[in-house]
Formats: structure tokens, C-alpha cells, sequence
């Protein structure tokens, strides 16, 4: 069943789980983001990558796109059965529609058929809106040859309804053959090639001259690999060579004893190109051999040639033929080269060229030289050899770490800057991907122009940690940090304050954290009057309040229930709250706290002012509550979890902390928890942990001090696995860093 009444659409290769689906308007060539959402994930075909449509959003006569964006393949080989493992999807697909024909649906599948579609129509976005959708429906009786709504015709609302479980034998056979190489593609972030093969030159009709093997070149241009076949009544005469794309006959031809099938010299052929989609051009050709005057003697006759290879090629590869129009009145008996650059190819008598080394295109390009042919008679002409070294993209791009920021408020589809791209690589790049927590507020596009796509607000997230990388023909970029600020724009209750430490209190007891931060954040001239130990004091209290807490909260959470006990602190405290946005205000309040005990001694107050003892005191209590919102992170936020936990669930039992069915590192990190709060207190019975070493490092200019600790988790009946847990050392106040992967002490993945 659907999950909701409002979700009529469907992201389904295989069905797609938390994919993310933009809606844009579309006017030409230009979108306009009205939505973005994520696709449901649940446990059968019917619930899993259900969304809305927003059919309130859309105007019949205009067409709209939906974009589907990464999630996990839970049915990657259309079989309706959900696989045990998903797919991850790399890539996107579409689904180019008018909204007409999806509000007379009032459903729509995103699938392989619809992006099949959209690629055809990509040419034609520019038609006005009536010629587009001829091409649509024109495309799709392409595809689809039995009709799947049940109206009785192929059209448009097909391509709607096509589900890719039942329907696949409603395309025709060869759009069956290619859609799960289409499939592949996407889900691995390919492009895939929809166009048929096309013959560079159009003439189908050759004349040559007898005694010759070598015909000419024939380039067909297509994007993926091609399948050349030779058909028609003198094929068996002829020969095709698909790297140096040239046409030859197997033996040299005599006019005076004709090897065509009919025996006039005229020989007739037929070359089917077909790619690795099965697109296919089929075209005939004519070739007529002529006669030459045997009798006077004659020297051989060359031509000008072009020919290429691509680089990094092997050493001793064959190149291409030198063009002969003429052998002469006998053999050729050598070929000649003359030229700088000759020195780096051979040729036989034949006229066959072969390279004498390995090429780098980012070295040279063009290699040219001379060319003369020898027979009894004497030397032919000189022609002009021109040998072109292809590109083969090697060189990735590289992107550097970059920092942005922007007002909270700004409107869907603003731009607010660019990621930083050093070196493209030697192709173009084809896309940027964003990547940690909450990528989805923000999109990049392949210029690396960065827009907002979710509602910004500085009072739910001040900074955003995110990561990105670059993608060309090479591969990926390097990833490196991508960080965007949020500027806080003041948003005043309605009350006014004065500039004064009475003022600032004020608002801090109305709860209006903003005018706090706004104030003595960008006008701090404005409290002269204040010193900086009481600034660092109220912005740290507004941070504390913005979090969702009160010190008076917190310390009520530790008098609640058992006090002594750390687990029904963590439950007090984590209740009803996001934890995620939670730890990034306490983090903020850490920071100003820390900048009023920095050197100070916590331990004894003795000779501490009054400010002094509270931050004191009151960085404990947030680094305590932070703490306490990491353990409900293991978790996955959910707080009956955190119950579960607090009330005694052992880590070492078959009643595993987060429900999954195995003991694992969810495990191991709440025995880290607890070592951090107190490194002579046991995880559990049965549970143990051992002292590893300490790790010292600088990032980003501060200094970090950790203890790594092995965590084996487990019991005697089900054995133990290991795990290893970084905890910080900062004086006794101990967190644990939960990890995900390695690196180096820079931060570099690595597999040690």
C-alpha cells in the first residue's frame, strides 16, 4: 500500500529509497526549483520510494521535470522481490512532463523509460510547448509497442504508468535489450548513449584503382563501443579494421579478372553499425575498381593521409595505411619516411604505418612527416603524413577546501558562490557532489555554482560541515571541506532593550536568544560598557538557549531519577529535542565558556571571580549535555532507544542497544561513552576495553589529544568482536569521537 494518500509518485529503476526528487518548472531551456523532497523508505515494493507530485503546484500547460537524485536500489533487477542488500544510485534520472497529462493521471513513475524519453528530448527543450509534446509522443510509440493504461493506443500517459516489473515486454524488443545497461549506467553515474551510429563522410559510392588492398577510411562517430558488420552480395570480399576504422579488400584486385559477384567491377556491400545500446545505422555502399594502362611505365602514385591513434598507446601498434592511388605498372617495393618526426613510426611495403613508441597527447599532439613510395620504375611523390595523437582523459580534476557564507531567509534557487576547482583535468566535468550532514540544503551544479534548494535559518544551524568532490571522464576529484556559514539576519519579538548589560538579560530571560547574538556578535561597540568575560557569558548563555536548554533544565535532568546514574541522565536530557541541532548550539557555547577559563584552573575556584566559577561550571554542564545528545546519535535519535538503554539493556546481550540484531559497534561506542565519562567505571559485565596509546595532532590550528581505546563486545556463548574508539584527553573532561572508516592523523582515508 502507499504510505500517504498525497505520495502518487514513484522513483523505481528498482524501487529507490531516500532518493532525493527535485521538481522544477520548466520555461525552455531554463528550471525553476518548486520542491525538493526525499522518497520514502518502507519494507515492501508498495511503500519503498513513494513521493509527491504536487500536482497543487503544477499548471496544465506547462511542463515540469522531475529530478531523481542518489538512494538505494531495493529491487535492482525488476524481479518485485526486495533485494537483502541495496543498491547505491551514483547517479540521476528524470521524468519530463506536462502537468496536463499528470493531473489527468494523477500518478507518475520516474523510471528508465522516462529518462530514455528525456534524453531524446533534451535537443527540443527550446520548442514551444505544443512542438515538445509531438516529440513526446512521437518518442514514445518508439519505445513502447503494447499499450500499458489500458486507453487502447501508445501515448504519453504510458511513459506515466510504466512499471518496469509487469511492463517490461511492453517495449519493443530492442529498447528491452538496453535498459538494464541504461540502469547500470545511472545507478553508476555513466552517461548512456542514445543516439544511433552516423557515417562521418555521406558519400556511399568509391571508385579505386586495380591492384590495390587498401580502400579507405570510413569513421563512424558514436558514443559507446560499435559492432561493424559486412553484409551484401561482395562482403566476403572485404575486410573492416574498427580501431583504424579503414576498409580494405582481403587480396589486391585485377581488372582484368573481376572478383565481384556479378563481374562488371562494380562491388556492392552493406556496413551495419551497431553500439553498445543497440542503436543501429545501416548503409549501402557501391565500389567501382578502374582500369589503369599496364603497358607504359609508371611510378606509384600517393596521397596526402591523415590518420590518428590514441595515447598511451603500445609501442609497436599499428597506425593506419598510407594512401596509394596508384601502385604503378609493378609492386611497390619499399616506402621511404623523411621528416623530423618520421624517426617514431615504420611502414612495410604495404604501406601500413606503425608507431616506434608509446605517446603522451599532453606532450604533442600532431606528429608530421613525409612519405615516398618505390617500385621497379622509380620514387613516387612525396605526400604529406599527418598523424594526430587522441586524447584520453587521465587527469582528474582537483578541488581545493572552501569557505562561503550566506544570510538565513534567502529564497529557494539563490546562488551564494562557488567551490573551488584548481585544475579541471583534461575533460570536461560532467558533476560536482555534495556529500554530510544536511547536503540536501544546498545543490552545485557542474560549474560549481552553489544554490540554496532548503530554507536556511540561523537559529536552527549556524554553519554547515560539508564535503565535495569533482567528477570528468578521469574519475573523482579529491574530496575536500566544503563550509557554509549562515549569517544571522535580527528578528526582534517586538521588545526593545537597551544596550546594557540589563538589556541583554532581559532578553535572555524572554527567550530572544537572536537579539542576543545579533547584539554583541556584530555590535559589540554598542556594549562598551561590558567586559569581554561577560560578553563571552551572555553569547554562551544564548547558545545554551537556542539549543533548547536552560543550565537550570540540565541541572534538573541530573536530580531526576537515580542522579548517580549517567544513563537516565542521558534519557532526562534527550527527550524531546533534535540532537543534531542541539550538539552544533552547545558546541558554539563550548567555545565562548572555553574562552573565559582558558588557563584557568576549574579545579580550584578558589580565587576565581564570580564569572569564572560559572563557566566553569557551566562548560561541564554543556559538555556533559552534548555528550549525553551523541549517545542518543548512536541511536539513530530515537529516544525509546535511549530508554531502553538508560534502563539497563546489557551491551554484551542477545537485546543489542539499537535493536539491529547484532552485536556491533553501536555497541562498542556506548562502551566508549562510558569510559569517557569516567575511565575507571566498566562498560558492562563481560565487556572489555583496553588502553591502546595516545594521539596527538593539529587541525585546521588546533591541537587535538586522544586515547584510543579496544572495545571487545560480545559474550561467551556468541564470542567477541573488536572495536577501536578515539576518546579525547582534555583535562577530565573526556569525550568520545565517533568514528566511521580511517585516515591518517591529516585526515587522509587510508586502508591501514
Amino acid at each position: 500500500m502507499v504510505v500517504d494518500d498525497n505520495l502518487f509518485g514513484k522513483a523505481q529503476l528498482g524501487v529507490m529509497s531516500k532518493a532525493k526528487v527535485k521538481l522544477y518548472e520548466l520555461e525552455g531551456m531554463e528550471k525553476k526549483l518548486l520542491a525538493t523532497q526525499l522518497t520514502t523508505h518502507g519494507e515492501s515494493i508498495e511503500t519503498i520510494g513513494n513521493f509527491n507530485l504536487y500536482l497543487e503546484k503544477l499548471e496544465e500547460h506547462k511542463f515540469y521535470l522531475y529530478e531523481v537524485e542518489g538512494g538505494e536500489d531495493y529491487d535492482v533487477d525488476d524481479n518485485g522481490i526486495i533485494d537483502e542488500s541495496p543498491t547505491q544510485n551514483k547517479g540521476v534520472f528524470h521524468l519530463l512532463v506536462k502537468g496536463g497529462h499528470l493531473k489527468a493521471t494523477e500518478q507518475a513513475n520516474v523510471t528508465v523509460v522516462s529518462e530514455i524519453i528525456y534524453q531524446k528530448l533534451r535537443p527540443f527543450l527550446s520548442l514551444e510547448n505544443s512542438g515538445l509534446e509531438e516529440k513526446m509522443e512521437k518518442f514514445s510509440k518508439e519505445i513502447i509497442e503494447q499499450d500499458i493504461n489500458s486507453d487502447g493506443f501508445v501515448g504519453i500517459e504510458d511513459i506515466l504508468k510504466y512499471n518496469p516489473i509487469v511492463d517490461k515486454k511492453k517495449l519493443y524488443l530492442e529498447y528491452q535489450n538496453k535498459i538494464f545497461k541504461i540502469i547500470d549506467d545511472i545507478l553508476n553515474k555513466r552517461n548512456s548513449d542514445f543516439i544511433v551510429p552516423i557515417f562521418k563522410d555521406e558519400n556511399s559510392s568509391i571508385k579505386i584503382n586495380e591492384n590495390l588492398i587498401f580502400i579507405k577510411k570510413i569513421e563512424i562517430i558514436d558514443d559507446s563501443a560499435l559492432t561493424i558488420l559486412l553484409t551484401g552480395i561482395d562482403a566476403n570480399k572485404f575486410a573492416y579494421n574498427h580501431l583504424t576504422e579503414e576498409l580494405s579488400f582481403l587480396t589486391k584486385v585485377d581488372f582484368e579478372n573481376p572478383l565481384d559477384e556479378n563481374k562488371d567491377n562494380i562491388f556492392e556491400f552493406i556496413l551495419e553499425a551497431t553500439d553498445s545500446y543497440f542503436n543501429q545505422t545501416i548503409k549501402a555502399f557501391t565500389l567501382q575498381v578502374l582500369d589503369i594502362n599496364e603497358i607504359i611505365p609508371q611510378v606509384p602514385t600517393l596521397k596526402d593521409t591523415n590518420l590518428s591513434i590514441a595515447e598511451n598507446n603500445e609501442s609497436t601498434a599499428f597506425i593506419g595505411n598510407i594512401i596509394i592511388g596508384n601502385e604503378g605498372t609493378s609492386s611497390i617495393d619499399t616506402f621511404s619516411l623523411s621528416g623530423s618526426d618520421s624517426v617514431y613510426f615504420s611502414v612495410d611495403k604495404e604501406g601500413k604505418v606503425f608507431a616506434k613508441e608509446s605517446f603522451d597527447y599532453e606532450l604533442k599532439m600532431l606528429y608530421t612527416f613525409r612519405a615516398e613510395a618505390n617500385n621497379s620504375v622509380g620514387k613516387s611523390n612525396q605526400a604529406l603524413i599527418n598523424i594526430q595523437i587522441k586524447d584520453i582523459p587521465d587527469i582528474k580534476p582537483i578541488v581545493e577546501t572552501t569557505s562561503l557564507e550566506v544570510f538565513e531567509n534567502e529564497s529557494i534557487g539563490t546562488f551564494i558562490g562557488k567551490v573551488i576547482i584548481t585544475n579541471s583535468g583534461d575533460s570536461n566535468i560532467s558533476s560536482i557532489s555534495l556529500s554530510g550532514y544536511q547536503n540536501n540544503t544546498f545543490q552545485v551544479n557542474s560549474s560549481g555554482e552553489i544554490t540554496v534548494v532548503n530554507y536556511l535559518d540561523y537559529e536552527s544551524s549556524t554553519v554547515y560541515y560539508l564535503q565535495y568532490f569533482a567528477t570528468n571522464e578521469a574519475g573523482d576529484s579529491n574530496t575536500e571541506d566544503l563550509t557554509i556559514n549562515i549569517k544571522n539576519i535580527f528578528e526582534n519579538s517586538g521588545s526593545d532593550y537597551p544596550a546594557s548589560e540589563n538589556g541583554i538579560q532581559s532578553a535572555l530571560d524572554n527567550g530572544d536568544y537572536s537579539f542576543v547574538l545579533n547584539e554583541l556578535l556584530n555590535n559589540r561597540n554598542n556594549y562598551s560598557g561590558l567586559d569581554d568575560d561577560t560578553v563571552n557569558m551572555n553569547i554562551a548563555g544564548a547558545y545554551v538557549g537556542s539549543s533548547g536548554y536552560t543550565v537550570y533544565d540540565i541541572t534538573g535532568a541530573m536530580t531526576n531519577g537515580d542522579s548517580s546514574s549517567f544513563n537516565n541522565f542521558v534519557d532526562n536530557i534527550t527527550q524531546n529535542n533534535d540532537a543534531v541541532s542541539t550538539i552544533s548550539q552547545l558546541s558554539q557555547a563550548d567555545n565562548y565558556y572555553s574562552n573565559i577559563v582558558e588557563g584557568l584552573d576549574c579545579t580550584n575556584t578558589a580565587n576565581l571571580t564570580k564569572i569564572q566559577q560559572d563557566s566553569c561550571y557551566n562548560l561541564g554542564l554543556v559538555r556533559l549535555t552534548s555528550l549525553s545528545n551523541s549517545v542518543k546519535l548512536l541511536f539513530g535519535g530515537d529516544s525509546q532507544t535511549v530508554k531502553k538503554w538508560a534502563n539497563g539493556v546489557d551491551v554484551n546481550s542477545s537485546d543489542d542497544l539499537n535493536g539491529n540484531g547484532v552485536l556491533d559497534e553501536s555497541e562498542a561506542s556506548a562502551c566508549a561513552i562510558v569510559y569517557a565519562n569516567n575511565p575507571n567505571d566498566s562498560c558492562q559485565d563481560g565487556t572489555f576495553y583496553a588502553y591502546k596509546g595516545g594521539v596527538s595532532f593539529n587541525y585546521r590550528g588546533k591541537e587535538h589529544k586522544l586515547s584510543l581505546i579496544e572495545v571487545d563486545v560480545g559474550n561467551s556463548t556468541n564470542g567477541y568482536q573488536s572495536f577501536y574508539q578515539f576518546i579525547s584527553s582534555n583535562a577530565n573532561n573526556n569525550t568520545p569521537i565517533l568514528t566511521s572508516g580511517t585516515c591518517t592523523k591529516t585526515f587522509t582515508k587510508t586502508s591501514q
